[in-house]
């Protein structure tokens, strides 16, 4: 059992995941460190219940993998206090989602809808608006599923959401040329900084934002149409 421990914490252990950064504050990894942090224990559970057969296979010139295994535990654990940048680890994770989340929860109504595609689900809680479908997120595998094929496809072609956002439309894909077919036809790219953003809105919903909102989105950097 011993053994088998021992590669489980060398594989979940390795710097190639991130999972032993207590910063990195990427949930959806934690299953990972409570794997990493019961497989350590349990190494050193077996090692002090077997401690007088260690004491006796260090004396027999099995000192080279214990002191191995010494200094991968000791890594380990030492990585956990390594000083971290959160600004710059937060920038990375959110900041394209707390730019566009902000902007369309400034332009939004109550009964507006976003459409964010392939993914990126903290805009929406950001925005603080409702989905245009039941979906938070669209990937390949989901288009073959009948229901949700129907649905997408009777959203985009009858009842397109007030807001868009391309995280990255993929145009070998039905579906997704079909939306992009709506945004080049039905909605107007919203400008950031002078460059093109992923952000989209319906043609129709333009004429009813206010100049009221339109000067507060200014403040996001964002530009009026």
């Amino acid at each position: 059992m011993l053994q088998w421990l021992l590669l489980l914490g060398i594989l979940i252990g390795s710097n190639f995941f991130r999972v032993n950064d207590r910063s990195f504050a990427s949930f959806h990894l934690l299953p990972w460190l409570g794997i990493i942090l019961i497989s350590e224990s349990l190494v050193v559970s077996q090692f002090l219940q077997a401690k007088d057969k260690i004491i006796q296979n260090i004396t027999r010139g099995k000192t080279i993998g214990y002191i191995a295994l010494f200094i991968f535990i000791v890594v380990t654990f030492t990585h956990f206090f390594v000083p971290k940048d959160r600004a710059n680890e937060f920038y990375i994770q959110y900041s394209e989602s707390e730019k566009y989340g902000r902007a369309i929860n400034i332009l939004k109504d109550d009964n507006d809808r976003l459409m964010v595609v392939p993914n990126d689900p903290l805009i929406y809680w950001v925005a603080d608006i409702n989905t245009a479908t039941r979906l938070l997120e669209y990937y390949p595998w989901i288009y073959p599923i009948p229901e949700y094929n129907s649905e997408i496809t009777e959203v985009i072609t009858y009842n397109p959401p007030e807001f868009f956002v391309d995280t990255g439309l993929d145009l070998s894909l039905e579906l997704d040329l079909l939306m992009r077919n709506a945004l080049v036809t039905q909605y107007t790219q919203i400008y950031h900084l002078g460059e093109p953003s992923k952000l989209y809105i319906l043609n129709i919903k333009l004429q009813e934002i206010s100049d009221v909102k339109w000067k507060e989105l200014q403040y996001t950097l964002f530009e009026q149409p």
